[in-house]
């Protein structure tokens, strides 16, 4: 039986190149100051994909604003390609390779509009000159859901949003509209 205790890393994606690895340690280990390996983690299977520069990006981000960024609870990190299929996910998800996330942000306890913390991580991504994924999920997109926002370190920009009449290509987060 495996050790739901432990977490294993199984590649570092350095986006210019893979390394193959197998480091073993608690779900509980600090990645960086505010998360941990379980957060990361392909939650049935306990291994990740490890991508530094979402981890810095993201870790920067919560430190900047004080906001909690969630990425568990029906999010998802690092997705095996067996979990991304069961849950939907599209089979070129940045989520296979480690350099995607879904969160959710929370400041003093309310949730920040999905919107507001796409915004917050282009200015990053800008700032370093990175290209990046977002998809902006706006609440009630699918008639219930308070919303998030997925995030993703990649090779070329790419922006969307969903709202209840599906998804949207956008060329600029202003295109989207709040009601």
């Amino acid at each position: 039986m495996a050790d739901i205790t432990m977490g294993r890393i199984i590649q570092i994606n350095l986006l210019d190149r893979i390394i193959e690895c197998d480091i073993r340690m608690p779900l509980t280990a600090k990645m960086s100051s505010n998360f941990t390996l379980a957060e990361m983690v392909d939650p049935t299977t306990n291994k990740l994909i490890f991508c530094p520069q979402l981890l810095e990006i993201t870790q920067e981000a919560r430190t900047s604003t004080g906001c909690m960024i969630v990425t568990t609870n029906g999010l998802s990190w690092y997705r095996g390609e067996k979990y991304n299929h069961d849950i939907g996910g599209s089979p070129t998800s940045y989520h296979l390779y480690g350099q995607a996330h879904d969160s959710k942000w929370y400041y003093q306890g309310n949730q920040v509009h999905p919107l507001h913390c796409a915004y917050e991580m282009l200015s990053r991504v800008k700032a370093r000159n990175w290209k990046c994924e977002i998809g902006v999920y706006l609440p009630k997109y699918d008639g219930s859901s308070t919303g998030y926002m997925h995030f993703a370190v990649c090779q070329k920009d790419h922006l969307y949003y969903f709202d209840k009449k599906g998804k949207h290509e956008i060329n600029s987060l202003k295109e989207i509209s709040l009601p």
